[in-house]
């Protein structure tokens, strides 16, 4: 019996008997694992076996013949060759303190395995996977040895231990001068192998640099982002700070703005200001005489004083890098006059129509105050509500109207749609003393205006061509041109048997085909949004064999002032024309009827008289309120018929249901105040329009019947 060597998995190995005698032999083989199960059984006398899977074989040869026998036996065992070793493990870059898990990785077949471990030489495990803490940085070799009675193997790896980067700091992120060179350092309380990267950036300025510390020069005042990232193979950190950059103040001066410096009084604000060059973000330490001293980052201070006499205020102003101290000197004096009072006469919320004029007042009380002179402004901002800051709203521009009164007259169209809040303030000259009141308003849109140009009512010889004429209907708001108007056109028969034409869509067009009788044409003018407008026109269409001068009127003094009705208090301007008289010089007759009773004009109520082209009516003359007027001019030619057009012109009634007081009666002048209180008027044409007022004076001569009127408000 003996032990063989061992030997590697898939040997072939040769088994005979050598030195054996006798004659007959017989030979027989057993070869058994360490299970006890047989493998091969053999009587060979020599034998190859393989030995295909690792473990303990024990081979048993047995000889004999009839008169003798031996045997013999031998254990051989079977070992997995290392033929590949690694070490593995998740990471070889670590943080401080931390533990690696070290494996073995050795191909699958090995078997029988015995590990070595090292650490910088010192042995530290002998099993297949172990783990490991790392309590200070440095660099550590770690080796790996595998091996069993067949063979080895061996390796090695490096182990990097850092510490991480703990408490980055940007030093000192106090004020720099700009445009000179500074330094910017940083520091960390704890890592190893650390690179820093830097950012400077404003709304100007972009730069990046490396380095624990670097030096850079601000090209300008201005507050800039300073961020540091540290990093290194563990980890990494961020901070940041706002730096401000600051300019040597320079050429300063402190001023009184409001008011003027011989204006300052008890309990009225007072506007101090600092002014120079690199004052952006300085700070401001206001010390008035026997007050706290107030810091602020504004270059102005306002306050008002309780108390008069001579003052004194010093300033002192500094930005980090340079500091200058300014002073005044003032008198603090008694206010001779009580605040003015100032309200809205009327309404403070109003709707108008962009179309309409719109006049605003307010009135003003100096409570007997004459020592200072007065000074008005109106101001319109375009906003819904007049709590708003005013300040950070842009104007409105009026234009040339007139701004500096307690009246404000804005002409048609001056304001676009939507609402505004107005603005009144009075104040004292070279004073900071003011009051102000306010209005809000609501411009909207106007309706439409249709006219259909000859007048109400025509009169035409059947065949006649007739232009229907809708060009001089308008927007009154101005905001849409005649051209981009839509308009509609209806014919209907009142007492004619056909004739109509089909509805148009045209501004002007021209038919001839009416048929004896009397027709009735409606005018709608509409636009996207806006209130149409409908106007009629009675045609009158003659069987008669003459000529017929086809007439037309048209009201020039209300296509001017944009007003289609008419009062004794205005000037009424017509004019007729014939649209078919090219080979025929037309006479002209006018008749007025005053509803359905005519009148007649003497020289004193017209200027042309009643047989021209133009018919002008004096106001306060001809016209009578609350009365509505037609309009008919005759037109004939030699040999010709008599064509009419007629235009009927609705009364623009007076404000009426108010009435006036006016105390006292008896007044000694220039010294008596008199007080005239209206209420309860109203515009019966436009209920939501304002009524305005005004007030004339009528001066009797003595001894003579003549007077003089004078308006006086």
């Amino acid at each position: 019996t003996k032990w063989l060597p061992f030997v590697s998995l898939t040997t072939d190995l040769g088994l005979s008997v050598p030195n054996v005698s006798g004659s007959d032999l017989l030979f027989q083989w057993t070869i058994t694992n360490s299970s006890g199960d047989s493998i091969l059984l053999s009587n060979l006398e020599t034998v190859l076996f393989r030995f295909d899977s690792a473990g303990l074989y024990t081979i048993q040869i047995a000889v004999s013949n009839p008169v003798s026998s031996l045997t013999d036996f031998v254990s051989i065992e079977a070992q997995g060759a290392v033929t590949s070793a690694q070490i593995s493990t998740a990471d070889l870059i670590i943080v401080t303190g931390s533990s690696i898990t070290f494996t073995a990785d050795v191909n699958a077949e090995a078997s029988n395995l015995t590990y070595t471990w090292k650490m910088d030489g010192a042995l530290v495990a002998n099993a297949k996977s172990f783990s490991l803490q790392f309590p200070l940085t440095g660099t550590h070799m770690v080796s790996m040895k595998v091996e069993n009675n067949i063979s080895s193997s061996e390796n090695e790896t490096t182990v990097r231990v850092l510490d991480p980067i703990s408490n980055l700091q940007i030093l000192d992120c106090a004020v720099r001068r700009a445009q000179s060179l500074t330094t910017f350092n940083s520091s960390v309380d704890s890592g190893t192998n650390v690179s820093y990267v830097w950012s400077v950036r404003n709304d100007m300025t972009s730069m990046d640099f490396s380095g624990q510390d670097f030096s850079y020069t601000l090209p300008d005042h201005g507050i800039y982002n300073v961020s540091l990232t540290a990093r290194n193979d563990v980890g990494s950190s961020f901070t940041s700070c706002l730096v401000e950059a600051h300019l040597p103040i320079r050429n300063v001066s402190l001023d009184i703005i409001s008011p003027d410096p011989d204006y300052i009084f008890l309990n009225l604000p007072v506007t101090f200001v600092v002014s120079g060059e690199n004052l952006q973000l300085a700070e401001f330490a206001w010390n008035i005489t026997g007050q706290p001293v107030v810091v602020s980052s504004s270059s102005s201070y306002t306050l008002a004083f309780a108390s008069t006499g001579a003052l004194g205020l010093t300033v002192e102003v500094e930005n980090g890098v340079s500091k200058t101290s300014l002073s005044v000197s003032f008198t603090v004096k008694d206010f001779q006059c009580s605040l003015p009072q100032v309200r809205p006469v009327g309404a403070a919320h109003r709707t108008v129509l962009r179309s309409h004029a719109l006049e605003l007042e307010v009135t003003v009380d100096p409570q007997d105050c004459t020592q200072y002179i007065a000074v008005h402004i109106w101001r319109v901002y375009q906003t819904s509500s007049c709590s708003t800051d005013l300040t950070a709203l842009p104007q409105v521009d009026l234009g040339n109207t007139t701004t500096h009164s307690p009246a404000l007259v804005l002409k048609p169209r001056t304001l676009a749609l939507g609402f505004y809040c107005v603005e009144f303030l009075t104040s004292y000259h070279y004073t900071s003393v003011s009051e102000t009141t306010y209005y809000t308003l609501n411009v909207t849109s106007s309706p439409l205006h249709a006219i259909i140009n000859g007048g109400t009512r025509r009169t035409a010889a059947i065949g006649s061509e007739l232009c229907l004429d809708a060009s001089s209907s308008y927007d009154p708001d101005g905001l849409v041109s005649s051209d981009a108007l839509v308009y509609s056109w209806q014919c209907l028969e009142i007492n004619a048997t056909g004739g109509c034409f089909t509805p148009q869509g045209l501004g002007v067009f021209c038919y001839s085909g009416f048929r004896e009788g009397t027709y009735q044409i409606t005018l709608s003018v509409t636009s996207p949004d806006r209130t149409s407008d409908d106007e009629q026109q009675i045609i009158e269409i003659l069987n008669v064999p003459h000529f017929v001068p086809l007439a037309g009127v048209v009201c020039s003094s209300c296509l001017s002032l944009s007003n289609y009705r008419i009062s004794c208090s205005q000037h009424v301007a017509l004019a007729a024309s014939c649209d078919n008289c090219l080979n025929c010089s037309p006479e002209f007759h006018w008749k007025i009827f005053e509803g359905q009773q005519e009148i007649s004009l003497d020289s004193s109520q017209t200027s042309t008289g009643v047989h021209s082209a133009n018919l002008v009516l004096s106001k306060w003359k001809a016209i009578k309120d609350d009365f509505d007027y037609t309009f008919v001019v005759y037109v004939s030619c030699t040999n010709s018929s008599v064509g009419t057009a007629s235009l009927t012109l609705q009364a623009n009634r007076p404000p009426s249901g108010g009435s006036c007081q006016i105390s006292p009666l008896q007044i000694l002048p220039l010294e008596d105040q008199v007080t005239i209180t209206c209420l309860n008027w109203f515009d019966m044409d436009d209920p939501s329009s304002a009524i305005l007022y005004s007030i004339y004076v009528d001066l009797l001569e003595p001894g003579t019947s003549a007077n003089q009127t004078y308006p006086l408000y």
